[in-house]
């Protein structure tokens, strides 16, 4: 079966756009980190795995599941994660940044190859994202939202034993 990429686009378009209004929330949250707006930051957070979960529900639940779609809402996951871990690469060991950035590069390139492989030979493929991964991605984001809210209680002036618990937190995520 030859793939049809205007047929899997129109198809996908509606969690596409889920997935795409989720990236929306990195400028916000490093423009509120910036202008010390850290309230802000778990909303937009929780903004961004709001759509990451509904991409994939409506996708399903309407039956739009696409190609792109498998390809680009991971491929978002990555890109909010990298985005903040280079916006707070002097914060963030280097140590823990390279391997996340390293193994979704490496992941990316898989995937990639799958698609590229699959088209020229006409062999079906899957690039879908496992469970494991999303659990991954889930960890990621919850240690750099703790970061984040670790700045929020030193600025807002909460007891420093609490700034302490997020930064437990943010190098467990």
């Amino acid at each position: 079966m030859k793939y049809d990429f205007w047929t899997d686009f129109k198809l996908g378009w509606k969690p596409n756009l889920v997935t795409a209004s989720g990236l929306l929330s990195i400028p916000t949250i490093i423009y509120a980190h910036i202008h010390a707006i850290l309230w802000l930051i778990p909303f937009f957070f929780a903004f961004a795995w709001y759509t990451d979960w509904k991409d994939g529900n409506l996708a399903r639940k309407l039956n739009l599941s696409s190609q792109i779609g498998a390809f680009f809402d991971p491929l978002a996951d990555k890109i909010f994660t990298w985005s903040l871990l280079i916006y707070c690469w002097d914060r963030i060991p280097m140590w823990i940044s390279i391997p996340i950035i390293a193994f979704g590069a490496m992941n990316t390139g898989v995937r990639i190859y799958k698609i590229v492989e699959g088209k020229t030979k006409d062999l079906p493929y899957n690039i879908m994202a496992f469970m494991s991964g999303k659990l991954k991605t889930n960890f990621e984001k919850s240690g750099l939202v703790a970061l984040f809210l670790m700045d929020a209680t030193i600025l807002y002036g909460a007891p420093t034993w609490l700034a302490d618990v997020f930064l437990v937190l943010h190098y467990i995520g």
